[in-house]
């Protein structure tokens, strides 16, 4: 019904649990982040090796820590306390990862473009539209001067109440969002942890699904590339 996407109890009501949802995600990266980078300042770098080899490391650094292979998360855990929650974050957010990547297999993304207002889910964020202009973000960010709101879905202002120029950008946050916890999982190697190990089928049917990969825009791989795959190359053991 093209009239809901304006309707304010209904746009209140799907933004607001839009917000819930990506809150939740973006507290969850933001505290992961901050244990993160706080293990890697530790002396051993985040790296739980045994007492003897991390006193020989710090008397005689080497470039490259050695190998220990798969860790449990309660060993990891003395470095960085966030990894214990991963068991209870890793299943809804490998079905969002899913959801999201399933809106562009053919099937679907045929039966909304051809829908007057659906097609508006497909574009390109005003987000993503000021990102690419190389603004410094001074002149007030999107909807400052020379910002792009309203460019991309034109006519219509996110800041109005309408859910169709908001899609794209909810789509563009979340996708960001989902793929950096899963960077943020494989860099402090939790993915690689034997508690893990239950996930794996499930977290490998969605992140290497081949029909995900091939309906993936341009955009989509460079962001699964720099915020997932580079810490899988740089933390695999």
């Amino acid at each position: 019904n093209p009239a809901s996407v304006t309707n304010k109890a209904n746009v209140d009501r799907v933004t607001n649990n839009y917000i819930t949802l990506f809150s939740i995600f973006n507290q969850l990266l933001s505290v992961g982040k901050r244990c993160h980078e706080a293990a890697k300042k530790r002396p051993n770098a985040g790296i739980p090796l045994p007492d003897h080899q991390l006193l020989a490391e710090l008397d005689q650094p080497s470039q490259h820590f050695p190998d220990e292979g798969a860790v449990s998360l309660n060993i990891l855990m003395g470095n960085d306390p966030f990894v214990c929650l991963w068991p209870r974050i890793l299943p809804s957010l490998i079905k969002v990862l899913d959801s999201i990547f399933a809106i562009w297999h053919p099937q679907n993304h045929a039966k909304f473009l051809i829908n007057s207002v659906q097609r508006y889910a497909f574009a390109i964020s005003d987000d993503e539209a000021y990102l690419a202009q190389n603004q410094t973000g001074s002149s007030g960010g999107i909807f400052g001067e020379g910002g792009t709101a309203g460019s991309v879905v034109r006519g219509w202002d996110r800041r109005n109440c309408n859910l169709a120029p908001k899609w794209s950008g909810w789509f563009n946050e979340l996708r960001n969002t989902t793929l950096q916890l899963l960077g943020l999982l494989s860099g402090s190697r939790a993915l690689y942890s034997p508690e893990i190990s239950t996930f794996y089928q499930s977290f490998v049917n969605v992140i290497a699904n081949p029909e995900h990969l091939n309906c993936m825009e341009h955009r989509h791989v460079t962001q699964y590339i720099k915020q997932f795959m580079e810490y899988i190359l740089l933390s695999c053991p």
